[in-house]
């Protein structure tokens, strides 16, 4: 499944953050489609990005569902608490972070 599209630009490079998994699963994550090519509109003018950007750690699972305001570099998804017993819907939480951009790899703090 993948799911909530979300295009941004950054340091001139546009790039669609999207959910993957089931929103309902501990692996649910955030990753990128980068725009490689001239033309949004062809298919592999996208390259998909190897592994999420934001996925389950030890602090959080099921990150996803992502808002970008670029003029502030920061983030806006969704996770539960990685020591909730459940993963149920009264239990996420929103989630606010700044990242910045390095060469192919957003660092988020």
């Amino acid at each position: 499944i993948n799911e909530g599209p979300y295009c941004f630009c950054e340091q001139g490079r546009t790039f669609i953050a999207y959910s993957g998994a089931g929103s309902w699963c501990e692996d649910y994550c955030i990753a990128i489609l980068e725009l490689v090519g001239d033309d949004p509109m062809d298919a592999s003018a996208w390259k998909k990005w190897d592994k999420p950007v934001l996925g389950s750690n030890s602090e959080f699972v099921g990150m996803g569902h992502c808002s970008v305001i670029e003029e502030d570099k920061t983030i806006f998804f969704h996770a539960w608490n990685a020591d909730e017993k459940d993963i149920v819907w009264n239990t996420v939480y929103p989630i606010v972070a700044k990242y910045r951009l390095e060469g192919d790899e957003f660092i988020f703090e």
